[in-house]
């Protein structure tokens, strides 16, 4: 999910508003609002649209004053969709084996300390790791 945003659509797919990542990043790292008062945050983003428009109370409003601004950003269709979850990695938004293949791998392609201890200039005879003739001389 941390590499997934929500594209939205009639809000029906059950986006929590401060949880879920539809507008960006998600609201309560936005707002820096805590784990323990996160969890229990379970207004959906459909709880917030009304009549096509976006309807934010005012006493949210006044407690996070870029809640509106952040909020309006997102646009609502006009025509009537189904939320969708996109990949943030490719330009479909697709997710498929090849794109979580290559997100994965890059992940550990920095690993400087593998070549010390597969570097071609150590002996075979001081390596970490037996070789045939260490294992035949034991």
């Amino acid at each position: 999910m941390e590499n997934s945003v929500w594209l939205l659509g009639n809000g029906d797919q059950d986006i929590t508003f401060w949880n879920d990542n539809w507008c960006g990043i998600p609201l309560v790292e936005q707002f820096n609002i805590p784990a323990h008062i996160s969890h229990s945050l379970s207004s959906t983003v459909s709880d917030y649209i009304v009549n096509g428009l976006w309807n934010i109370p005012p006493q949210l409003s006044q407690a996070y004053t870029n809640l509106g601004s952040i909020v309006h950003q997102v646009i609502i269709p006009m025509e009537p969709s189904q939320d969708k979850l996109l990949w943030k990695h490719t330009d479909s938004g697709d997710l498929q084996l090849k794109e979580a293949y290559h997100f994965k791998i890059q992940q550990f392609q920095d690993l400087y300390w593998a070549n010390t201890i597969w570097s071609p200039d150590i002996p075979p005879s001081k390596s970490l790791l037996p070789t045939d003739e260490n294992l035949i001389l034991r």
